[in-house]
């Protein structure tokens, strides 16, 4: 169970009081009552549900609610690009230096920027040697 005076310490900057704090749950407790809140998330659904002018009279809860949705995303793409660097590392790892498994996993983690990557400039650019036109030439005709 999750301590009100720790939730105030974490986040005492963003609140305006533990008093307050405290009477904001007694309210949303009165507001919800009947109100099926027994998991987190249907907590929320009920605190989401709730009026903007209900919600203007719990603005301690609103900012919790609204850095608690922000961390979890935040975390998400953090595990996220572990995942995939353990991916890449787990399947090339025999044949892999540092730089090229760095190189590797910002591709992987920024793939969106990656496709609007022009391929045909850069090959353009890898030919222009001689020796690697008289190979990959035939690609770009």
């Amino acid at each position: 169970m999750i301590r009100l005076d720790n939730v105030y310490k974490f986040y005492r900057q963003d609140l305006s009081s533990r008093s307050d704090l405290e009477f904001e749950l007694k309210a949303l407790r009165r507001i919800l009552k009947g109100k099926d809140c027994s998991s987190p998330s249907k907590l929320l659904n009920g605190f989401c549900a709730m009026s903007p002018e209900l919600r203007q009279l719990v603005p301690n809860l609103t900012t919790l609610v609204k850095l608690l949705l922000v961390v979890g995303i935040s975390g998400a793409s953090a595990e996220r690009s572990f995942s995939v660097l353990r991916r890449l590392k787990t399947y090339l790892r025999s044949t892999m230096t540092q730089k090229r498994l760095t190189h590797l996993s910002t591709l992987c983690i920024e793939k969106e920027r990656a496709e609007n990557i022009e391929t045909r400039d850069i090959l353009s650019q890898f030919v222009k040697n001689d020796v690697r036109e008289k190979k990959f030439g035939h690609i770009l005709k």
